[in-house]
């Protein structure tokens, strides 16, 4: 920038307000209010002080330092700790307003529109849906902007013509940003890592299963993942998607084995017919992946078209166990058996008998069936006709349960969700002698077209006992409420259930548009964001490069740059050349004039139209005057005069027109435009009455 200790100008200080503010908006949402409230408060009242209307002490640098360190103990006392990501995210966000409170000077813009642009970035963190690059988009025409009228221009050309430059130029750079996007080297893993946030919430399923939990979850309407078959779809009752099993019981909750063990694929059986699909998983911070019962195959990426590093190992109890936790979106592809049951060669089902000491009645009435019925079968089948003939609801609104829960629930509220018939159906088959453990995961989805949605709301627990030498799949749910299973959660509940907003009755066209824009999210998760390094690896193998080598991929990339920099810096000058004689360069000065506002009509002559424009335009009387004459001597010069002085006459009037100011600078230099600078002049006014 020139002149780095020249004070910022207004038209300066309303294209910073506007970046502030702009790169502010998506962490609004993201941040504790009163961190959010803070920033856009210091912002505003720089600009009211910056016209004199206040105390500027307000912003002096001793007390804009105390309130930097105010702002670093009250972000601990918020979180508890600094390093992390939210609390690293708002004490930018409110360093950077404070540093735009104390900016006076062009030498501290620089540092400002860099901070902005970090600061723009932090939001990807939150959320990489389409909605956020829309968001960015007027944050970068304010940053460009800002560089704009931060430089040393002899007039403002107006609010309107800087935007369009500025969308112009960006426009330009988006075919360099594609190149780029699909060439650029992709990194295996992330540029960086900020250390997980202690509070940070985990969406999906726990580790753990406690009555309340799924009903909780089932809530929300968030996307849990999404699903492309190959084949046909099965029937929404085999759709279980199975996550984390827990085999034990402390009398309260469920809890996983801690280690698996893995199995050999080799060994794996194939009962049931085989479906194959591809499935997008969004994160949820744990080591599990989903698969339909029962997976055959381990999960590969779905751009690993060799198969060379599965994603995940399958357990002995049949999840399907990643490495590390699921930090960021994942597409892989699985095979699965659609069965109910599966034999396991390593099964111990001493472990699936433990009971405890609590939830006594339960246990006492386990052991009657046991006396009562002497095949496990017949006990499975009468704990299910226990639930399905006496007076069992299916709530997500269930009665807080005590010291035994599961008594309580059997004998006294009857009143519960998933997870409450699996846990009390499990642990009565313990009790009655029939190894049992839950599994979790979700059961159902909704067709969108080509793909099927999975939500939170779908999450689901079910039981498996071990019959004949196999774990059997067994829903005692499905013996409460059938139709959530065969039609899904909205089926099952009623008038008055807390159902999540995607559940819930809506118009056609409603329904239309969220499905609609579930698939654009979708489209641009798989397109652009699930766009990582096995995808560019595969991209290359398609165009015959299975290998490139860094210095062919950066040839290839700069020859792009370069072709299509002299296509932008050359086409202009094509289009201004494609006629070359005097009529055709006058009727485009013409339209220029007009478009600028000059009131043109068709009997206007060369002498008429430069006294007209010189009376509005003053400043540039003497260019109107070479224009008319040049175009005088080039159209009307005698036929027998010399060629040469003829087209020396053109040359001269494509110079002048070239260096004439294009439409819209004459545009915003007009009378009727001297009072107005656009939307950042109303804003003022809006704010300083």
């Amino acid at each position: 920038m020139n002149n780095n200790g020249t004070l910022i100008t207004h038209q300066g200080l309303y294209w910073l307000t506007a970046l502030m503010l702009l790169t502010q908006l998506p962490h609004v949402l993201n941040l504790p209010l009163w961190v959010s409230l803070s920033g856009i408060v210091l912002v505003l009242l720089k600009l009211r002080l910056h016209h004199g209307r206040g105390d500027q002490r307000w912003l002096s640098t001793p007390l804009l330092a105390a309130l930097a360190l105010a702002a670093a103990l009250l972000l601990k006392l918020q979180y508890g700790y600094l390093l992390g990501r939210d609390p690293c995210v708002a004490l930018l966000y409110l360093l950077m307003a404070l540093k735009f409170a104390e900016t006076h000077r062009r030498r501290d813009v620089t540092l400002l529109i860099c901070l902005s642009g970090f600061l723009l970035f932090t939001q990807y963190f939150y959320s990489q849906s389409p909605l956020a690059a829309l968001l960015t988009l007027p944050a970068l025409i304010a940053m460009g902007g800002s560089l704009f009228v931060l430089r040393d221009h002899a007039e403002y050309p107006g609010t309107r013509a800087v935007v369009a430059l500025v969308g112009k130029l960006l426009l330009q750079g988006v075919p360099l940003a594609a190149v780029l996007f699909v060439l650029f080297p992709r990194l295996t893993g992330p540029l960086w890592a900020l250390p997980a946030d202690a509070g940070q919430g985990v969406t999906g399923l726990a580790d753990s299963l406690r009555p309340g939990l799924v009903s909780d979850l089932s809530r929300s309407s968030e996307v849990a993942f999404r699903v492309e078959f190959d084949g046909q779809v099965p029937d929404t009752s085999q759709l279980y998607w199975r996550g984390p099993v827990f085999e034990h019981f402390d009398g309260q909750q469920w809890y996983a084995e801690d280690p698996p063990g893995f199995v050999d694929m080799a060994s794996v059986p194939t009962r049931g017919p085989l479906s194959d699909y591809t499935i997008l998983l969004e994160p949820h911070q744990q080591r599990w992946l989903f698969a339909l019962d029962h997976a055959v195959s381990l999960p590969y990426s779905a751009h690993d078209r060799l198969q060379t590093k599965p994603l995940a190992r399958l357990t002995q109890n049949r999840q399907l166990l990643a490495n590390a936790p699921l930090d960021s979106p994942i597409r892989y592809r699985v095979s699965s058996a659609i069965s109910d049951r599966f034999a396991d060669m390593q099964a111990n089902p001493a472990l699936n008998l433990v009971t405890g000491d609590h939830n006594p009645k339960t246990r006492a009435f386990g052991q009657q069936l046991r006396q009562a019925h002497p095949a496990p079968l017949q006990r499975v089948g009468a704990a299910l006709r226990h639930f399905r003939e006496q007076a069992f609801y299916y709530t997500l609104q269930p009665d807080l349960l005590g010291h035994a829960p599961l008594d309580e629930f059997l004998f006294r509220t009857r009143r519960g969700f998933c997870e409450h018939y699996a846990s009390a159906f499990t642990y009565l088959m313990r009790a009655a002698g029939v190894p049992a453990r839950v599994v979790t995961g979700y059961q159902g989805g909704e067709m969108n077209g080509e793909y099927l949605i999975v939500r939170q709301s779908n999450a689901h627990a079910w039981s498996e006992v071990w019959l004949n030498q196999r774990w059997q799949r067994v829903d005692p749910t499905a013996a409460v409420a059938p139709s959530r299973i065969e039609s899904g959660l909205q089926a099952a509940l009623g008038a008055n259930e807390p159902l999540p907003s995607a559940l819930r009755p809506a118009s056609d066209w409603l329904r239309e548009l969220q499905l609609g824009v579930d698939a654009l999210n979708y489209r641009w998760r798989r397109y652009v964001v699930d766009f990582g390094a096995d995808r560019q690896r595969s991209l290359f193998e398609n165009i015959g490069f299975p290998s490139p080598q860094p210095w062919q991929v950066l040839s290839v990339i700069m020859a792009i740059a370069a072709l299509w920099a002299l296509t932008i810096l050359k086409l202009p000058t094509l289009i201004l050349h494609r006629s070359t004689d005097a009529p055709a360069l006058w009727t485009r000065y013409r339209a220029r004039l007009k478009s600028a506002g000059l009131p043109l009509e068709i009997h206007h002559g060369p002498t008429e139209i430069c006294t007209m424009a010189s009376a509005i335009w003053p400043r540039h009387r003497a260019r109107f005057v070479a224009i008319s004459q040049h175009y005088i001597d080039a159209r009307f010069a005698p036929a027998s005069g010399d060629p040469a002085l003829r087209k020396q006459a053109e040359k001269a009037l494509r110079e002048q027109l070239r260096a004439l100011p294009g439409s819209y600078h004459l545009r915003h230099s007009h009378p009727r435009h001297e009072n107005r600078t656009g939307l950042l002049m109303r804003f003022q006014h809006w704010f300083l009455p």
